[in-house]
């Protein structure tokens, strides 16, 4: 998909820090880059729906472990190119991925709209045919 950035994978020069960092951003980019590749389709179905909200609890997982990881970077090794790479890679990830999970939302809610009309159609239907019992 055009909207991800793929990232070269070089030597990576740094701290045991830097080197989770880089494959944690690396690893996440990927499940970005996967998740918009299959999901970035206006109307997704039932089940497309339903694997795309447990993708995104695995997603909302990565980025907490990212988030633990930068908060322990240390300031000093901001000139490793390559994490600085990863790092603007993962940034343009994650505003795909927000267009994604909008439509993602819009989609979720259209479908919470058409389940809570057939459930009133239903209860009117249960209605009717409970009076129609009692008339017969």
């Amino acid at each position: 998909m055009g909207a991800f950035r793929r990232f070269k994978m070089g030597r990576l020069k740094g701290a045991p820090v830097d080197a989770k960092l880089l494959e944690a951003v690396r690893t996440a980019n990927r499940e970005f880059r996967d998740f918009v590749e299959k999901f970035s389709e206006p109307s997704l179905t039932q089940g497309q729906c339903t694997e795309a909200a447990r993708r995104l609890g695995r997603i909302s997982l990565r980025l907490k472990q990212l988030e633990r990881l930068l908060a322990r970077r240390a300031e000093g090794d901001r000139e490793a190119n390559d994490i600085n790479q990863a790092i603007v890679e993962y940034q343009e990830n994650l505003k795909a991925l927000k267009g994604i999970v909008e439509t993602l939302q819009s989609s979720l809610l259209e479908r919470k709209s058409r389940f809570e009309d057939a459930h009133t159609h239903l209860q009117a239907a249960r209605a009717w045919a409970t009076s129609l019992r009692q008339i017969t």
